[in-house]
C-alpha cells in the first residue's frame, strides 16, 4: 500500500505541476488578450480620428465647390458684359457703315478700322482679365476664414 500511496502522491504532484503550468499558460494568454484589447482600443481611436479627418476633407471639398460656384457666377456676369460689349461693337460698326454709305461722315477707312481695332483689343483685354480671375481661387487662413485674393477685372470700353 505504501507503493500505492507513493504513486498517488507522485500522480498528485504531476497533476499539480501540470495544472500550475496550465495556469501559467492561461495567465500568459490572458496578458496577450489584454494587450490585444489595448491594441484594438488604440485602433478604434485611430478610426475615430480618421473618420473626423474624412469629415473635415469632405467639408473642405464642399467649401471649394461653393467657391467654384461663386467663380462661375462671376464668370457668367463677365460673359454677360462681353455680350454687351460685342453688341456695342456691332452697333458702332453698323452706324459707321451706314453713315459712311450715306455720306454723312467722311471718315477714311483707316480711321474706322483703327477705332474698331481699339474696341476689339479692349474686348480682348477684358476677356484675358476675366480668364485670369476665373482660375484664381480664394485662400483660406488657419482659422478657416476666407482671404480675398481675387481681383476684379475693370472693363475697358
Amino acid at each position: 500500500m505504501e507503493g500505492l500511496g507513493h504513486m498517488i502522491m507522485a500522480l498528485d504532484i504531476k497533476f499539480t505541476q501540470r495544472f500550475d503550468a496550465m495556469d501559467k499558460r492561461l495567465e500568459r494568454m490572458d496578458q496577450r488578450l489584454n494587450a490585444m484589447d489595448k491594441r484594438f482600443d488604440g485602433m478604434d481611436s485611430k478610426f475615430v480620428t480618421i473618420d473626423r479627418q474624412f469629415a473635415a476633407v469632405i467639408q473642405r471639398f464642399d467649401d471649394i465647390d461653393e467657391r467654384f460656384d461663386l467663380i462661375d457666377r462671376q464668370y457668367e456676369a463677365i460673359d454677360t458684359r462681353f455680350v454687351t460689349v460685342e453688341r456695342k461693337i456691332c452697333k458702332e460698326i453698323n452706324q459707321l457703315a451706314q453713315m459712311t454709305a450715306r455720306g454723312f461722315m467722311n471718315i477714311p477707312v483707316q480711321v474706322a478700322g483703327g477705332r474698331l481695332d481699339e474696341t476689339v483689343s479692349g474686348l480682348m483685354a477684358l476677356r484675358d482679365a476675366s480668364s485670369t480671375n476665373r482660375f484664381r481661387i480664394k485662400n483660406t487662413n488657419r482659422d478657416g476664414e476666407a482671404e480675398k485674393t481675387t481681383k476684379q477685372a475693370k472693363p475697358q470700353e
